[in-house]
């Protein structure tokens, strides 16, 4: 991604400081963790912040069982879509406005799933599990594109992240290497998280949701606030010169 478009689509200037961004990407992370954990032992039973693997299923589904297929291709389609609805509006709300919008979309996740629809096991393919399958992974989309399209970059999957890993350390880019593994870590830790909620403590999957949705918000709010006092401090700091008008 080009570091003008990048820079366009963001009005948080603290992205442009390595431990702010790191930061910020670190959490996004977390809440993405405990998403995707979620997902996987509750609600739709399936993964829902990455499709590499799902899109394998397509193919060994259409063999072995077509209505796997489906569903498989049905998350792929929604992450797919979140992240083009993301590209749309990320350069016209800016950042802050992004996070909430995705924020929003899953507490009305969690008002449909309170109400009583989600999958009730692995092997469930009613129309429960079709519409988790549509709603789910559109909220990783969302926000895995947001990311993309900043100095965040990608929040929600490791796959490339493990790649770009590889290739930061033939290169000796650790402090890029710090960074990606900060990332995953922060996952592995929401993944954690939330499985001790959901299958230890035994929470209502909505309800995690709704945390989730909270934690989002909260990050949002506290990233936009830090955001704004370290703004205010740089222009303290460094006012702009004043055109002389004699």
């Amino acid at each position: 991604m080009e570091s003008n478009v990048r820079a366009s689509c963001s009005n948080w200037s603290i992205l442009e400081s390595y431990w702010h961004n790191t930061a910020i990407a670190a959490v996004l992370s977390f809440w993405a963790g405990n998403f995707n954990s979620l997902s996987s032992i509750a609600i739709l039973f399936e993964r829902s912040t990455h499709v590499s693997g799902r899109i394998a299923d397509i193919g060994i589904d259409l063999v072995l069982m077509p209505i796997g297929a489906f569903f498989m291709a049905a998350i792929w389609i929604s992450f797919v879509l979140g992240s083009y609805l993301a590209g749309l509006l990320l350069p016209k709300l800016g950042l802050t406005r992004s996070l909430i919008l995705q924020s929003i979309y899953i507490f009305i996740a969690a008002l449909v799933v309170a109400a009583g629809v989600s999958a009730d096991a692995v092997s469930d393919y009613g129309i429960s599990k079709a519409i988790m399958a549509f709603i789910l992974p559109f909220a990783m989309g969302f926000q895995n594109s947001v990311t993309t399209q900043l100095p965040l970059e990608r929040t929600t999957h490791w796959t490339g992240a493990s790649t770009d890993l590889g290739i930061a350390l033939s290169r000796g880019s650790y402090q890029f290497a710090v960074f990606i593994c900060i990332k995953i870590f922060s996952f592995i830790i929401g993944a954690a998280f939330m499985a001790y909620l959901i299958g230890v403590a035994d929470i209502a999957p909505h309800l995690g949701l709704l945390f989730i949705s909270a934690g989002l918000i909260f990050t949002t709010i506290a990233g936009d606030r830090i955001n704004k006092r370290v703004t205010l401090k740089k222009n303290v700091h460094f006012p702009q010169e004043q055109v002389s008008t004699h």
